[in-house]
């Protein structure tokens, strides 16, 4: 029999002893009952409660019952049901660069591309040499003769023969032979210029067929300077309110002219330029003469002029150029003159 029965088999003796009823004549104690006479079948299931048993057994009961323990554990339950996917974790670091591969093959060649923009202008070249001497032209017309047989010049040996009078004395002036002109401006004369001018009554333009020079210059202070020719005309075709304006000839803009060297320039087919815009002459623009009769067809002459070529912007000094001017030809239509500066 196990402990735990036989202190319940004891309990139940003793409560049966006090229970006892007045039928007996006396009490049942534990000697009046005999060992392993009260089985625990005799005893009702949950008859004597832990408080119907002594402090003693109480405690024994209870250090029993933990030393026996929980039972073997039971059978596994089914599977639960997956669970949601769970978020996206945060990317993981870079892994370290992979081993350089292998060259692939050239691929094929593209198509080629739109032509480029076109570049800039290339600075000028260097002049080049001065080319052979070209042949000598064909001999000129005979000119018009003059008395017995000659072309004899018109001699100007003062100011107001033939109509030629001095601008800008004494800076322009007649001696050794020729006309002499200084520096210097002359605002009271049509060119402005230091020289010899003669005045035309309103002769068409078209009409001069014949304008030619000789000089020579002998100080300036500058590359350029030289005796110029001005043709002064009115009913010019010009872009502004008044029809007046001057045509210039320099040797400047017709081979140049070094100091010391005698020159003679056939001024009438060479290039020239206009103080006033036309319609098709800039200003300033040089050109033939032919071009500038062609575009003012109803320009008349009022004066021809041989001076110093002065302006009146940056005026070169009177002692600061020194030329010479002779042998001046004029001619319209089939006749001309020369003139003969200073005998």
């Amino acid at each position: 029999m196990s402990t735990i029965k036989t202190i319940a088999i004891g309990a139940v003796c003793a409560v049966a002893a006090s229970a006892a009823t007045g039928a007996a004549a006396s009490l049942i104690t534990s000697k009046d009952i005999k060992d392993g006479t009260i089985q625990g079948r005799d005893i009702h299931k949950a008859a004597i409660g832990m408080s119907r048993l002594t402090p003693a057994v109480q405690q024994l009961i209870r250090a029993k019952g933990q030393a026996v323990g929980k039972g073997l554990p039971g059978l596994s339950g089914p599977a639960g049901a997956t669970g949601a996917v769970g978020a996206k974790g945060d990317t993981g670091p870079a892994g370290p660069a992979g081993a350089q591969g292998t060259k692939g093959e050239t691929g094929l060649t593209g198509p080629t591309g739109p032509a480029g923009a076109k570049g800039e202008t290339g600075l000028t070249g260097s002049a080049g040499s001065t080319g052979p001497a070209g042949a000598d032209g064909a001999p000129g017309a005979p000119g018009r003769d003059g008395k017995d047989g000659f072309n004899p010049a018109v001699q100007i040996m003062k100011s107001g023969d033939a109509g030629w009078s001095l601008s800008g004395a004494p800076s322009a002036r007649l001696v050794g032979g020729e006309l002499r002109l200084g520096g210097g401006f002359d605002s009271s004369t049509v060119a402005g210029g230091i020289g010899m001018t003669k005045p035309y009554a309103n002769v068409p333009l078209s009409t001069l067929t014949s304008l030619s020079y000789s000089f020579h210059v002998n100080k300036r202070p500058n590359a350029v300077s030289a005796p110029t020719i001005h043709v002064a005309v009115t009913g010019a075709s010009t872009l502004a309110g008044s029809t007046f304006m001057n045509l210039v000839y320099e040797p400047a803009n017709n081979g140049g002219a070094q100091v010391g060297l005698p020159y003679t320039l056939d001024a009438r087919s060479g290039a020239w330029w206009g103080t006033k815009d036309t319609t098709n002459h800039p200003r300033q623009a040089t050109a033939s003469l032919d071009s500038f009769i062609a575009d003012n067809p109803g320009a008349k002459i009022i004066a021809i002029s041989v001076d110093n070529g002065g302006s009146s912007v940056d005026t070169i000094p009177a002692a600061d150029f020194d030329a010479g001017v002779d042998n001046l030809v004029v001619g319209f239509d089939n006749g001309f003159d020369r003139y003969d500066f200073g005998g």
